[in-house]
């Protein structure tokens, strides 16, 4: 079987630029693939802080005065104000006594 050198360089020339052809899309697929994961891998990242904060935040909202309470500190503020009205109303009172006293020892006793 006698060998024919050019024909056996342009199927060599065929299969070898199938070859490159082939690892050129490969190594296409792959430079995609690790750019696709690498963008993945930082929306994973941010996702995962995100719920960090929402589970944060949560506790925070979970320990916050709800209606009901809101409404218990308001009546209770309320009756500290009514409190705090009546002892400035007997503290008027007190100063007015205080100073007819304090008149009265200043005086002697005379107007």
């Amino acid at each position: 079987m006698d060998l024919d050198y050019g024909q056996f360089r342009i199927w060599f020339d065929l299969v070898q630029t199938f070859v490159m052809v082939a690892l050129a899309i490969y190594t296409w697929i792959v430079n995609r693939t690790k750019v696709n994961k690498a963008a993945i891998d930082r929306v994973d990242n941010r996702v995962i802080r995100l719920q960090e904060r929402v589970t944060l935040l949560e506790n925070d909202v979970r320990h916050l005065p709800n209606h009901d309470d809101l409404g218990d500190i308001h009546e209770k503020v309320n009756t500290i104000a009514s409190g705090m009205g009546k002892i400035e109303g007997e503290l008027t009172a007190l100063n007015r006594t205080l100073g007819l006293i304090n008149d009265h020892l200043l005086n002697g006793g005379r107007k």
